[in-house]
C-alpha cells in the first residue's frame, strides 16, 4: 500500500536519529495512509520552516512486517489504552523509548484530541474527565490512520 509523509523536505532514506522524541508514538519516522492528511502536515510543518510543504510517498508491506519481523502495536480506535499509551509517549519524565514496538498504527491526535491529552498532561482536567472525553472522541470525527516506523534496523 501506498504511505505518505509531509514535511517540508523530501525524505530520500528514513534516519531515525532526525526524528523528534516524545510523540504520540514515541521517536519514530511518522506515515499516513491518506495523502491528504499528508498535505495538510505538509502545509503546516512548510510554513512553520518558511519553506515549500513537500509529500514524499512510499511502498509499505505490511505482511512482510508481520512475519515475525517486526513488534507491532495496532490501536483501532481512541480508547483508554491509546490514550494511556499516548501520554506515556510524551512523557518527558520517562525515558526513551518508552515502550518497546517496532511500528505503531493508530489513529492520529487531531486538534480535538489534543485539547484532551494538554488537559491530562497538564492534570487540569481530571484523569476521569480525560478519559470519559477520550470515549467520546471515536465519535466525534472521521479517524486518520497514521503508521509509526521506530526501529532502524527494520527500515
Amino acid at each position: 500500500m501506498k504511505v505518505y509523509h509531509g514535511s517540508y523536505t523530501k525524505i530520500e532514506r528514513i534516519d531515525l536519529s532526525k526524528c523528534m522524541p516524545h510523540k504520540d508514538f514515541g521517536r519514530g519516522f511518522y506515515v499516513t495512509k491518506f495523502r491528504e492528511h499528508a498535505e495538510n502536515w505538509a502545509k503546516i510543518i512548510g510554513e512553520k520552516n518558511d519553506t515549500q510543504e513537500l509529500v514524499t510517498e512510499f511502498d509499505y508491506t505490511e505482511t512482510a512486517f508481520a512475519k515475525s519481523i517486526c513488534k507491532i502495536k495496532h490501536f483501532d480506535r481512541y480508547d483508554e489504552e491509546w490514550l494511556d499509551f499516548v501520554v506515556m509517549n510524551r512523557d518527558r519524565k520517562i525515558a526513551e523509548p518508552a515502550h518497546d514496538f517496532d511500528i505503531v498504527e493508530s489513529p492520529v491526535a487531531n486538534d480535538k484530541v489534543q485539547v484532551t491529552l494538554r488537559l491530562y498532561l497538564n492534570e487540569v482536567g481530571t484523569i476521569f474527565y480525560c478519559k470519559k472525553l477520550a470515549r467520546k472522541l471515536v465519535n466525534c470525527n472521521r479517524i486518520t490512520v497514521e503508521i509509526s516506523i521506530g526501529a532502524q534496523r527494520k527500515i
